[in-house]
This record gives C-alpha cells, structure tokens and sequence, in this order.
C-alpha cells in the first residue's frame, strides 16, 4: 500500500482511508469522468464549507490518495484572481477585528478568513448579490447600541471610508 511505503503512521492511515472512503462513496467521485483532479477539487469545496474543522486533513488524505493513483503531486491551483473590492472590504475588516475588537493578530486573521470564504462564495454565485449586503448594512447600522457606537467611533479613518463607499454606495 502506498501510504505503508512511504511510511505515514498507523494512525495518519486510519484517519486518510477514512476521508477517503467518504470520497469514494460521495456523488463527486464518477469512475467513468476522466477529470479525477476535478472531482477531488469539487469534495473538497463541499468539504470546506460543511466540515471546516477536518477540511485541511482531508484535503492532505485526498491529495495524497491522487498522488497515489496517478503517481504525480496534485496539481495545484493558479491562486483565483483577487477581487479588489472584496480584498479591500478584508482588509478593512481585519483591521476592525483588531482596533475595536481588540482581538489579537491570529484571531482577526482567522476570522478574516473564514469571511472571505463566504464573500467569495456568495461572489462566486452572482456578483450581483453583493447588492444584498448594500441594502443590509445601513438597515443593520441603526441598530447599534451605545457601546457598539462607542467603538465604532473609535475606528479609522479608511475603515469608515471603506465601509461608506462599499455598503452605502449605489
């Protein structure tokens, strides 16, 4: 067995025959579909968005189950082209997360992240969405107790800028 050969662990074993036997047994994998990379590609999208937590161990089982098969490292993605207003929006956000929420430099990263996740989904299904959180934000920013005012006051000069032109632009 090739994970015995290269000398992965019983337990690493264990856990990677688990992801992918999910795999197998999934709608994604198709015998007959020639794209293989595609349909590992596809699991893990899913795989991401409903098991944040496994998603980096299956994604390593996965990888290195193609590996296996085809005897070639698996082809990794050209990053997806940023989108600038998305990114601008993050950074912005991180620096909330940081400034007013006081959350440390790991924290507001990740939580950063887990937003772009869904801001590039929701981009992903139709740009046009985006209008949803335009119609949200001014409806939602009214709503804010005195505290949250407090801290909102305190924030940045660009953050506030950012917000203003992205939510509140039309």
């Amino acid at each position: 067995m090739f994970l015995e050969e290269n000398e992965y662990r019983k337990s690493t074993i264990t856990s990677y025959n688990t992801y992918v036997s999910r795999f197998l047994r999934s709608s994604y994998y198709d015998e007959i579909k020639p794209d293989f990379k595609q349909q590992i590609t596809e699991f893990l999208e899913n795989e991401a968005l409903k098991a944040q937590k496994t998603y980096k161990d299956c994604r390593a089982a996965l990888h290195t189950y193609f590996k296996s098969i085809t005897g070639t490292s698996y082809p990794s993605d050209k990053k997806e082209k940023s989108i600038s207003t998305i990114e601008d929006l993050l950074e912005g956000f991180e620096q909330f997360q940081k400034s007013v929420k006081y959350l440390i430099d790991t924290t507001a990263t990740s939580e950063t992240n887990q937003v772009r996740a869904f801001l590039y989904y929701i981009y992903q299904q139709s740009p046009d969405n985006f209008n949803v959180f335009r119609n949200f934000f001014p409806w939602h920013a009214v709503s804010l107790n005195s505290s949250m005012e407090r801290r909102c006051s305190r924030m940045n000069s660009t953050f506030q800028d950012l917000l203003q032109k992205f939510f509140l632009s039309e």
